[in-house]
């Protein structure tokens, strides 16, 4: 019985990100578990949630890896940007509606998948700012939230939560 449902959960994992390969998608996630410091780089377990994200991510077809010019979130977004052949493109969290406004176009016009790094308040702001719905800003100890941001035909965005762990 437990083979079969691991089977189950295995397969229904492989269906879940061969779905990420075909459809566009515009994933947001906060920085990994962070030190202590003014500008703290990643715990071991933070370095294990970045590998963590990249497997998840592993199917999608990325054409760009954004982030705030922090190592914690330089640090979550490279295992993805080199698994991808991509580099990290730095946003300034200072003028977050204008790259909202940009992030949005970009992801509308075309085909392939966007990954956005940011941070507990950043990260759901930006949902609500894509959506028009409100996401609530996240605990200091919620590093586990993939916000996955579809299209619709009309131009309107959905955003559901999926969640992950090293």
């Amino acid at each position: 019985m437990k083979k079969i449902l691991l089977f189950a959960l295995l397969f229904a994992g492989f269906l879940t990100q061969a779905s990420y390969a075909d459809d566009a998608v515009l994933y947001l996630v906060r920085h990994a578990e962070k030190q202590a410091d003014s500008d703290p780089a990643l715990t071991e377990l933070g370095v294990r949630r970045a590998a963590a994200l990249a497997e998840r991510l592993k199917a999608a077809k990325l054409s760009r890896v954004y982030s705030t010019d922090y190592k914690r979130t330089r640090q979550t977004a490279a295992p993805t940007a080199q698994q991808k052949g991509l580099e990290v493109t730095l946003y300034d969290p200072r003028a977050f509606n204008e790259f909202a406004e940009a992030l949005r176009t970009e992801f509308l016009a075309q085909t392939d998948s966007i990954l956005v790094v940011g941070h507990s308040n950043t990260t759901p702001y930006l949902a609500t700012l894509l959506t028009g719905t409100e996401h609530p800003m996240l605990n200091e100890d919620q590093y586990d939230h993939l916000y996955v941001i579809k299209k619709a035909e009309d131009g309107s965005l959905t955003a559901t939560i999926e969640y992950f762990n090293p």
